[in-house]
């Protein structure tokens, strides 16, 4: 079964190349993803080579001293991407690297960068249900990539997911971007290109609860485990051991 196809496209003259996500269908049916987002705490975590979990990341997650297996990114409009462009065409994860197309035209990878070397696309709709049928249904966007993943993981057919480096907190930047880094990496020169306040904070743990209602509704033989939780807290915290013991 095809895994992509090309399809035309606005904002380029060349067809590109769409991931076919019923090709995808249960393909990790009972495996465990650890799903690494930018927050610092990612620092914490130690890498097992001999333990074969799949390895999912985004946006800075590149910058990991391992390989990831998906790279999946959808931050077009961010500094932290578009500035170190060069690093996200040159980088091969293990299986493949997608790119969420926002449907607002200033954030849309394509119209933003003309595109990721290597990548495979796919449409996203803002808001609304999160989407449970990728075939005929698009991604639902909720204001962070984590969210578009999370909708395809459970699609994947993942028995567990660790989330590893989900703060929700951005007081202290991200993983690779210190918030003295962010200064240098703002077009404008004053700007910190990172969420700011404790509201972005509570937003974002508001919305990974309704992710667990989906979860729980829509695929409740999915256990999903948080690693050094700092705001995060609507799943079960997890222990290093226990989460390379996972069955």
């Amino acid at each position: 079964m095809k895994k992509s196809e090309k399809r035309k496209s606005k904002y380029t003259k060349t067809s590109i190349d769409y991931i076919l996500f019923e090709s995808f269908k249960d393909c990790h049916k009972g495996e465990t993803a650890i799903f690494f987002g930018s927050g610092p705490t990612l620092k914490k975590f130690k890498n097992r080579d001999d333990i074969n979990y799949v390895r999912v990341g985004v946006n800075e997650t590149i910058y990991l001293d391992f390989l990831l297996d998906y790279l999946i990114v959808g931050d077009a409009a961010d500094p932290k991407f578009y500035d170190r462009i060069d690093d996200f065409h040159k980088y091969k994860p293990n299986h493949f690297k997608l790119m969420g197309r926002d449907p607002r035209v200033a954030l849309d990878v394509i119209k933003a960068v003309g595109g990721v070397d290597g990548s495979l696309y796919y449409d996203c709709r803002l808001k609304g249900k999160f989407a449970h049928n990728l075939v005929t249904d698009k991604v639902s966007r909720w204001g962070s990539i984590s969210f578009d993943v999370m909708q395809i993981l459970a699609w994947m057919g993942f028995k567990n997911i660790v989330l590893v480096g989900h703060d929700c907190d951005y007081t202290d930047g991200t993983f690779h971007t210190s918030w003295e880094k962010a200064k240098s990496l703002s077009k404008v020169g004053a700007e910190v290109p990172l969420p700011a306040g404790p509201h972005v904070g509570y937003k974002l743990v508001d919305h990974w609860g309704k992710v667990q209602k989906f979860l729980t509704e829509k695929y409740p033989d999915l256990n999903v485990f948080s690693f050094n939780p700092k705001a995060l807290s609507c799943f079960p915290e997890i222990t290093e051991k226990d989460m390379w013991n996972l069955k």
